[in-house]
């Protein structure tokens, strides 16, 4: 089974939320539940019910799972040359801020919030401390970031953008043995319909992307939080960690292994790396 999460970042109190409605329906109309990554507090406005109605009954239809995107989302800070609103802040500050915005999305759909998404993929262990401490279930960041200790949190990693998401399903199909999982992420300014003049995708590209994968024999769709509870904490940091290694191979071997998907289950006992 190749499990696939969308993972659609940045709906906030001044987001484009005519652009989500459009999603949403597309998603009702394929059967298909994603994650939204909310933002709390954008540009000072905490997302509320009178401004984000679709979003709470499209969460209690079961269409979306809502997770806590970060605060602010603002770039506070740099790791190794990345921007981060979170990583190389206090644990303590760090904590203030993940719990000020559980409780703003918490008040929106009225029960708890049980994935984070830091904003820009970036987190340390700071973070990790601080979310563990929150009840969160599980975090979803990039393949950059991995903890220097293990955590009772559910590392899940972005492992594609959502146009990437076709070669990524054919690379997790190479790796089927594996139990491959893809976190295909969304933003509003992937679609054309946003007015972003880098934007490659179209509603209509999307509604028919989501039919065609629909239809694959052993291909589902899940929501993060579904997608954290098929393996434990320990199963997810370790395929995280393998990863990694795969990450500092030679440049000619990472090209034979996976790179759009994140295999859960053992990969080395039946993989064939072809000679010559």
């Amino acid at each position: 089974m190749i499990n696939i999460a969308i993972r659609f970042d940045d709906p906030s109190a001044t987001s484009n939320h005519a652009l989500e409605q459009e999603i949403i329906r597309l998603l009702e109309h394929h059967q298909i539940s994603a994650t939204f990554a909310v933002i709390p507090l954008h540009e000072g406005r905490p997302v509320e019910k009178d401004t984000a109605a679709h979003l709470v009954e499209a969460e209690a239809a079961g269409i979306i799972e809502i997770a806590q995107h970060g605060f602010r989302h603002f770039e506070n800070e740099s790791l190794n040359g990345r921007p981060s609103e979170l990583a190389g802040i206090d644990t303590s500050t760090q904590s203030n801020w993940i719990l000020d915005g559980m409780d703003i999305l918490q008040q929106l759909i009225g029960h708890k919030i049980t994935g984070l998404v830091p904003p820009f993929n970036s987190f340390d262990d700071n973070t990790l401390r601080a979310a563990e401490a929150a009840g969160f279930e599980y975090l979803s960041a990039g393949f950059e970031c991995h903890p220097s200790h293990p955590t009772s949190l559910a590392l899940i990693p972005r492992t594609c953008n959502f146009c990437e998401l076709i070669p990524a399903l054919n690379e997790a199909h190479a790796y089927r043995f594996a139990a491959p999982a893809i976190v295909a992420v969304l933003h509003h300014y992937d679609f054309i319909e946003s007015g972003h003049t880098n934007a490659r995708l179209s509603l209509s590209t999307f509604d028919r992307l989501l039919g065609q994968i629909r239809q694959l024999p052993k291909v589902k769709f899940l929501t993060l939080e579904a997608l954290a509870a098929t393996r434990s904490p320990e199963a997810w940091q370790a395929a995280c960690n393998r990863s990694q290694v795969i990450r500092r191979l030679p440049w000619r071997l990472q090209s034979l292994l996976p790179k759009h998907c994140l295999p859960t289950g053992w990969l080395w006992t039946q993989l064939r790396i072809p000679k010559g």
